[in-house]
């Protein structure tokens, strides 16, 4: 027998799942879409979406530094190099480098955010039930979690009235 045996049956399954961290699709610079976008499985944003984005269950999405998004997100995985303006809806990890720029709220059950990351909005950390229940289409979220009140600043009581 010359050289190893080949396991057949591996490569081609290989054939059919890539590893993890391959692209599976990709938007490039100086490309835009108008509408939502779908996916499964990993993608890279370079250009532009104005619509919500919605990865299915174990989906990864990449905007990278030039990359931009003007609609809402829903991903189990984000990472953040590029700029956002909607909210951020993961129920696993999203990852903000240092350029990335957020104009909305960002709710997430695992965060991580690069020094120079910019959020204008709430960062909301949601445990697994409550992800489930935002989830759920027969559920609707209570209004006490939709908007969140700013918080008054803690004033000195009056030591004599």
């Amino acid at each position: 027998m010359v050289g190893p045996k080949l396991n057949w049956r591996a490569w081609f399954k290989s054939l059919f799942e890539p590893p993890h961290g391959v692209a599976d699709s990709l938007l490039a610079r100086g490309s835009v879409l108008q509408g939502e976008l779908r996916f499964r499985g990993v993608f890279y944003l370079a250009g532009e979406v104005h619509g919500p984005v919605i990865g299915e269950p174990g989906a990864m999405l990449v905007i990278l530094p030039e990359g931009r998004v003007g609609g809402d997100l829903r991903c189990p995985f984000v990472v953040v190099g590029g700029e956002v303006q909607g909210d951020i809806h993961s129920e696993g990890h999203v990852h903000l480098e240092a350029g990335a720029r957020v104009a909305g709220h960002v709710y997430y059950r695992l965060l991580e955010m690069h020094s120079g990351a910019q959020v204008a909005g709430h960062l909301v950390r949601q445990d697994e039930r409550h992800a489930q229940l935002k989830e759920s289409p027969q559920l609707k979220e209570p209004s006490s979690l939709k908007e969140q009140p700013e918080l008054a600043p803690a004033s000195p009581k009056a030591e004599n009235s």
